[in-house]
This record gives C-alpha cells, structure tokens and sequence, in this order.
C-alpha cells in the first residue's frame, strides 16, 4: 500500500471507531426499548446512526480490500519488472561476450591479413628478382647470340672475300 493508502486507512479506521463510541455512548443514553418506541424520533435516530455505521464499516472494508488487491497486483507486477530486467542484463552480458569474441577474431584476421600481405610482397620481389635475372640471363644469352652470329658473319664474310680473292 502506498503511504497515502495507509493514511486514508489509518483515518478512516479512526472514524470508525470514534462512531463506534459515539453509538455505544447513544445507546447507553437511550431508555430501554419500550420508552424509545414512545419516542420514535430518538427510535429513528438511533436506527440511522447504526445503519450509517454499517455503511461506513463496509465501505471501509472494501477499500481495505481494494488497497490489499492493488498492493498484491503491484507485487506481482515489480516481480514481472525484475525478471525481464534480470533478462536483459542477462542478453547485454551475452552481447558483449559476443562483442569480444568478435574483436578477437577481427584482430587474428588483421594479423593474418598482415602476415599475408607480407608473404605477396614477398613473392612478388622473388618474381621480380627471378624475371630480372631470367631477363639479364636472357640478354646475355642474346648477347652471346649476337657474338656468334656477328663472329660467323664475319667468318663467311672473310671467307667469301677470299674466295672473290681467288676467282679475281
């Protein structure tokens, strides 16, 4: 019950009792029942001040009763409430336990990647090298080719001016 229900149920409980003396303190001023029916005013009196007693009573009573239903359903509800915090904090903890494994793998996969580039960088200069040296291994064979070629020219050519020597 919330703080203004207790009080409203605190004054109304005091109000009930205040009527309760105020009809115990009627009753014991009215003359016994055959001197009240001569005095029907008093009679009526009496019968409405109980009735409006009654009246208060229960309707005190129901809202007791209002305030304990709602005390109940507001226990329950807060007991709802918790769970499903309780359930979140739960997922935010999965969350972040999901979140740094991810990170983790992210950074093996930067190193990897790393690892890799190094390793293509790597091939790549070989190839470099081994083009670069297949290419001069190639010029100089080129080279030698273009020596022998030029050197058996040379060697016809001397060889066909010996012979122009001769038939001249």
């Amino acid at each position: 019950m919330t703080p203004e229900q207790r009080l409203r149920a605190a004054n109304l409980d005091a109000r009930a009792s205040s009527l309760r003396r105020a009809i115990q303190d009627l009753r014991a001023r009215v003359p016994p029942p055959n001197v009240a029916q001569r005095l029907p005013h008093l009679h009526a009196h009496s019968l409405a001040s109980s009735a409006a007693l009654a009246l208060q009573l229960n309707a005190h009573s129901s809202t007791k009763e209002q305030a304990l239903h709602r005390e109940v359903k507001i226990q329950e509800e807060n007991t709802a409430y918790e769970k499903a915090i309780s359930d979140c904090r739960q997922k935010i903890q999965e969350k972040q336990m999901e979140a740094a494994v991810l990170q983790s793998n992210l950074k093996e996969m930067e190193i990897a990647e790393l690892d890799l580039k190094a390793k293509v960088d790597n091939a790549i200069m070989e190839q470099e090298a081994a083009q670069h040296k297949a290419s001069m291994a190639a010029s100089e064979a080129t080279g030698n080719a273009l020596l022998e070629a030029e050197s058996l020219m040379n060697l016809k050519s001397k060889d066909l001016e010996e012979k122009k020597g001769e038939l001249v």
